[in-house]
């Protein structure tokens, strides 16, 4: 979504939110990882550091 158009805005945020859940991070958090995804790439970052932000925003158990 955010590759295609640069303009988040709250109706597309929302469905990124519900597919943040889809994709198994728990719902409490996905706002939180949504607005982080949005900042991030946004600045067009590399992969590994977008890995470590969500991993810190999503504190689970992870499998590198």
């Amino acid at each position: 979504m955010l590759f295609l158009d640069k303009n988040p805005t709250i109706d597309k945020t929302s469905t990124m939110d519900r597919i943040a859940v889809g994709l198994g991070f728990p719902a409490e958090n996905a706002r939180q990882i949504v607005k982080e995804a949005v900042k991030f790439f946004l600045k067009e970052p590399d992969i590994e550091d977008f890995k470590r932000v969500i991993k810190k925003v999503n504190p689970i158990k992870h499998n590198s």
